[in-house]
C-alpha cells in the first residue's frame, strides 16, 4: 500500500510540472509564419525565429546559417537555400546593390544599381542554389519569399555580392567567385510593394546566389528613397551607379564588368577662364 501511494504522489508530481510547461505542446503561441517554416521541416525554435521575418513559397527551404556556400558544399536537388545574416546593422559606409526598383530583372542591363547611404539600418539574408553534381540538364529552382520590411536592395554579380560580404553570417564562408547569377538565364523581380523578392534560378554547375537587403525599421516611399545616394540634378539609369568620389579613376585603378561610375565633383564654381569641351550640341 505505502508503494502504491508513493507512485501515486510520483504521477501528480510529474503531471504537476508538466502543466506549466504546456505552452511548448500547444501551437497557439505560433503565428503563420512559424507554421509555414515547420511545413518546410524547420523544427529548430532557434530557426523559427531567426527566420519569423520572410514567408516562403515554392523551391526554397529555410536553413539556419551553414558553414559554407561555396560551390558544391551546400548542393540540393530540390530546393534553393536562405538564411538570415546579419540584423539590425547601421551601415558604416555607403553599400552598392545591382537591383533597388521594383521590377523584373532578367540581364545585367536590366539592373536599376543604387547606392545605399551610410547610416541605413538594414537587415541581410542570403539565397543560395546549387544543385547536386553536374547534372547534363540545368535545373531550374522557382520561388519566392515574402518579407515584413521593405526590400532596399539586392546584390546579384559578383563584385557587389564579395563587397558586401561584411553583412555576412560571422562563421559562414563565402567564395569570392562563381556564385553570381547569370544575366540571360537567371531571373527575379522585386514586388511593387518592395515585399517579396521572386526567383527563377537555372543551376548548374555553379551556384546563383542573392544577397537580399531589407531595411531593419519600417519606411515609408520617402524614408525608402532618402536611403539612396542622388546626385543633385542628375538621375542615373541602366547600369549607371552614382557613388561617392572614389580615391582614383586610374585605368584599372576603378574597375567594374557591370557599371559605369558616377559621382559629382566641384559644384556652383564660376570659370575663372574658357573651358574647351568635346560635344555641347544635342546629337548622338
Amino acid at each position: 500500500m505505502k508503494v502504491k501511494n508513493s507512485f501515486t504522489v510520483i504521477r501528480n508530481w510529474v503531471s504537476s510540472v508538466a502543466s506549466q510547461f504546456e505552452i511548448f505542446k500547444k501551437p497557439n503561441y505560433r503565428d503563420k509564419k512559424f507554421s509555414s517554416l515547420e511545413s518546410l521541416g524547420i523544427e529548430s525554435l532557434e530557426a523559427r525565429e531567426v527566420l519569423a521575418s520572410s514567408l516562403l513559397s515554392g523551391q526554397v527551404a529555410a536553413i539556419i546559417a551553414p558553414m559554407t556556400v561555396e560551390a558544391n558544399k551546400l548542393e540540393d536537388r530540390t530546393n534553393a537555400k536562405f538564411f538570415a545574416e546579419k540584423s539590425g546593422v547601421t551601415l558604416s559606409s555607403t553599400l552598392a546593390v545591382d537591383a533597388s526598383a521594383p521590377g523584373n530583372y532578367f540581364v545585367a542591363t536590366d539592373f536599376t544599381p543604387a547606392t545605399i547611404l551610410a547610416g541605413t539600418k538594414i537587415n541581410s539574408y542570403y539565397l543560395h542554389a546549387d544543385v547536386i553534381g553536374t547534372p547534363s540538364v540545368a535545373k531550374h529552382m522557382i520561388g519566392s519569399i515574402t518579407f515584413d520590411l521593405p526590400i532596399l536592395g539586392i546584390a546579384s554579380a559578383n563584385a557587389n555580392l564579395n563587397n558586401s560580404d561584411l553583412l555576412g553570417f560571422n562563421s559562414t564562408v563565402y567564395p569570392k567567385a562563381g556564385r553570381a547569377t547569370d544575366p540571360g538565364s537567371d531571373f527575379f523581380s522585386i514586388s511593387a510593394d518592395r515585399k517579396t523578392i521572386t526567383f527563377d534560378l537555372l543551376t548548374a554547375p555553379a551556384s546563383d546566389d542573392l544577397r537580399i537587403i531589407t531595411s531593419a525599421v519600417p519606411l515609408s516611399d520617402a524614408g525608402i528613397n532618402a536611403t539612396f545616394l542622388k546626385i543633385l540634378g542628375a538621375t542615373p539609369n541602366g547600369q549607371t551607379l552614382a557613388i561617392n568620389a572614389p580615391t582614383t579613376v586610374a585605368v584599372n585603378g576603378f574597375e567594374d564588368q557591370y557599371y559605369a561610375k558616377f559621382f559629382a565633383e566641384k559644384s556652383g564654381v564660376t570659370l575663372s577662364s574658357t573651358l574647351a569641351v568635346d560635344a555641347s550640341a544635342p546629337g548622338n
